[in-house]
């Protein structure tokens, strides 16, 4: 009997260090059920942009994290157990908040989509309007895909850069660029580049392409088009180009049949192998004959013709005999021709184009006598 009166006591003992544990091992997995909770609710924040919440949220999470430094140095098991429940209700909160839908939308989704295709994207350019803008929202993203948003095409902010396009880029945004009514090209055309061009052939009404001296030198040309037949741009009515854009029309078998206004910037290809009294090769090819194609239609009336001043500084015009492939009767207008007088094959070349009906009312040519 006295046996098992000195052993309650122990007993008694062992029993309370056994609830204890279990109160631990109990608050041990509240601790650790929380913990995963505060890391989804974080998380869930940080993926979610909820701006116009963000202050009344930074000061829930303030809260929500002063609760865990608290329960992180409490010792009573009953004051954490009250802190834990009281952290659930704080995320439960702040997880509410977040699945709620933003009370004020993004300004730029509330505008008409016709301020996209005419302002912001002309204003910030086509690539940045797919690569940047579209992401930031569904709803932009979806703008950003319909042809009738780009209106104007406008690639590249070096006219030296080639732009280097898969197929797979070219067939997504040729889907979204092909009723584009005006296209401005800063770029060497590469192949992809002059392919989204193609895609617009229907729509396109005004295309100005640059590209410069550095593009010349290297050569940067789109490869020919593989098949038969033309691409017809049939409501095309004007073109400024220069280098190498100047023959992407015969490279590419273009057919521009409604051009009126045409201005070709010539360029001479910078070749270390000819010699000092051989022709310089020049983007338009011999006598022009690699850009007649943008003369190939009904018109146009309005021609006016320039040369980038050569490496040295000289400023160089398109001669007499260049306008073999370029005089036709529909042109009222024509600019920028230079003639050697009293040079025999000048008066050949102004021979043969005089036997061409013109009806000009304006034509510039420079006479100077230093090309002599």
């Amino acid at each position: 009997m006295s046996k098992r009166t000195r052993a309650s006591p122990a007993s008694q003992g062992l029993d309370d260090l056994t609830a204890r544990f279990s109160q631990l091992a109990g608050l041990q997995q509240r601790v650790a059920e929380l913990h995963r909770r505060v890391e989804r609710v974080f998380e869930l924040r940080a993926a979610r942009d909820n701006s116009s919440e963000s202050d009344h949220l930074s000061g829930q999470c303030a809260v929500l994290l002063s609760l865990l430094k608290t329960i992180a140095h409490t010792d009573s098991c009953a004051q954490t157990a009250s802190l834990i429940r009281l952290a659930h209700t704080k995320c439960d909160f702040i997880y509410a908040t977040l699945q709620r839908p933003s009370l004020s939308a993004s300004p730029l989704i509330m505008l008409p989509e016709s301020c996209f295709s005419d302002h912001i994207c002309p204003l910030i350019g086509t690539r940045s309007t797919l690569t940047d803008l579209a992401p930031s929202y569904p709803s932009l993203h979806t703008i950003s895909r319909k042809p009738t948003t780009h209106k104007m095409l406008h690639l590249g902010t070096d006219s030296a850069r080639v732009i280097e396009m898969t197929q797979r880029q070219v067939a997504v945004w040729g889907a979204a660029f092909s009723k584009a009514k005006r296209a401005f090209m800063e770029c060497a055309p590469s192949t992809g580049v002059v392919e989204l061009l193609e895609r617009a052939s229907i729509s396109l009404e005004e295309l100005e392409a640059w590209s410069d001296g550095e593009s010349v030198a290297h050569r940067l040309e789109p490869k020919p088009r593989e098949g038969r037949g033309e691409i017809v741009f049939p409501v095309l009515t004007r073109v400024k180009l220069a280098g190498w854009w100047i023959r992407v029309a015969d490279n590419r078998r273009w057919m521009p049949t409604s051009l009126v206004d045409v201005h070709l910037r010539d360029m001479v290809v910078q070749n270390d192998d000819v010699g000092a009294w051989d022709e310089p090769e020049k983007c338009s090819g011999q006598h022009s004959s690699s850009c007649k194609s943008w003369l190939a239609g009904t018109g146009p009336h309005r021609v006016v013709l320039e040369v980038a001043p050569d490496e040295d500084g000289r400023e160089l015009a398109w001669q007499l005999e260049d306008l073999r492939s370029l005089v036709k009767p529909s042109i009222k207008q024509l600019k920028g021709v230079r003639c050697r007088p009293g040079v025999h094959s000048t008066r050949q070349e102004l021979a043969r184009v005089a036997n061409v009906t013109l009806q000009l009312e304006e034509l510039g040519v420079d006479t100077n006598e230093d090309d002599e």
